[in-house]
């Protein structure tokens, strides 16, 4: 893979193209697109509790020949970077994992490495083991994040409402894919966990410290925390900064910790990110990045501009980009200096991180720093 900027590999590496990272690339050589999140189904194996998507889902799918076509346009603009997510279960759509006819008899992740795409999946974990016998390299990945939620299989089954065997099944696919990973850089590892203080979960010292014994076991690059969806903002804050504190109290080894938490939407109610970034859903429809929390009808999938929208801001209660669209809306000449700098700051540091500094919304606590940084960066 070619990145923008040489800088230290570490365990930590994944090459995610996000918003902030539009910064460590000169301004005449940005394209208007850099990446898109493919929601390529609406179905899933899974019936966690807290989706919010879990009453509209049906059984839509993007036929391979629209997702070709639409891969092939943000290629040819200039794309950099894919993420698989959902929606639904992304491993649900097979072709990501095995070869297509649409894709020249590849998987779409391998036609996509050919191309130096940067590929990253969120993924609840069970069909991960389908990555393992495919036409690709795991190493040529750039990150992929398991949604956990639990310690144990009990809970696990609860929480997502499947079966207990669910459980042991993903962590032994995690460890697998530690192993066949080996010493590479790529792709980076990690598990989230919700947390729903108003219901106790992942909340208290206590499950903290299992998903710190759970992760420091498996070897995880990183694991992250974000709280429920709700309005009730002000709580939520005070109960991620509770696991902030929870978690400085715990050694993690070589694993950082990510804890996420609210910030309002930007205050200019204008929206530049989704010229940079947008995504594309189950029925082949393209529309701007905020798909969580926005209010944008569906942008028309005749044509592929890549020139993106500037949109409205949805004015919701979490904004997934507030800090970029703040420096980008706030002298973006200044901000695209400093800003800079603090990233290639990062990367000497720490190897790359996509959440180091700037993070995508909701706001991020100081993330933990590896003791073992220094070792790593030699």
């Amino acid at each position: 893979m070619e990145y923008p900027i040489n800088y230290p590999l570490s365990r930590i590496s994944a090459g995610q193209i996000i918003p902030e990272n539009l910064l460590l690339y000169e301004p005449e050589k940005r394209t208007a697109i850099f990446q898109v999140e493919i929601d390529p189904i609406d179905y899933c194996n899974h019936k966690c509790q807290w989706c919010f998507t879990f009453d509209f889902r049906h059984d839509k799918k993007i036929p391979p020949a629209d997702l070709r076509r639409y891969l092939n346009s943000f290629y040819d603009s200039g794309g950099k970077s894919v993420v698989f997510s959902g929606g639904g279960e992304p491993l649900l759509y097979k072709e990501i994992y095995s070869q297509c006819d649409i894709f020249d008899k590849k998987s779409i992740c391998n036609f996509l490495i050919e191309k130096s795409i940067y590929i990253g999946i969120i993924t609840n974990g069970l069909l991960l083991s389908k990555l393992f016998l495919s036409d690709f390299n795991i190493i040529d990945l750039s990150f992929i994040r398991i949604s956990l939620d639990a310690t144990d299989e009990v809970a696990h089954a609860k929480l997502h409402q499947t079966v207990n065997t669910d459980f042991n099944r993903i962590i032994t696919s995690i460890q697998k894919l530690i192993e066949i990973r080996g010493g590479a850089h790529t792709p980076a590892i990690g598990i989230s966990f919700i947390v729903d203080s108003f219901n106790g979960i992942n909340s208290d010292m206590k499950q903290i410290a299992k998903i710190n014994e759970l992760a420091c076991k498996l070897k995880v690059d990183f694991v992250q925390f974000k709280h429920i969806h709700t309005v009730q903002k002000e709580i939520a804050i005070s109960s991620m900064q509770t696991v902030h504190t929870h978690c400085g109290k715990l050694d993690w080894s070589d694993v950082e910790y990510w804890v996420q938490t609210y910030d309002s939407a930007n205050d200019s109610k204008s929206c530049l990110i989704s010229q940079y970034i947008q995504s594309i859903g189950s029925d082949s429809k393209r529309f701007p990045c905020c798909h969580l929390f926005g209010k944008e009808e569906f942008l028309d999938q005749t044509d592929f501009l890549p020139q993106g929208k500037t949109i409205t801001n949805c004015n919701n209660k979490v904004c997934r980009y507030n800090e970029m669209n703040q420096i980008l809306l706030n002298d973006v000449v200044s901000n695209y200096k400093v800003y800079k700098s603090v990233l290639e700051k990062s990367l000497q540091e720490f190897g790359f991180h996509p959440f180091r500094y700037c993070p995508t919304a909701p706001t991020i606590l100081k993330p933990f720093k590896s003791k073992n940084a220094e070792i790593l960066r030699h």
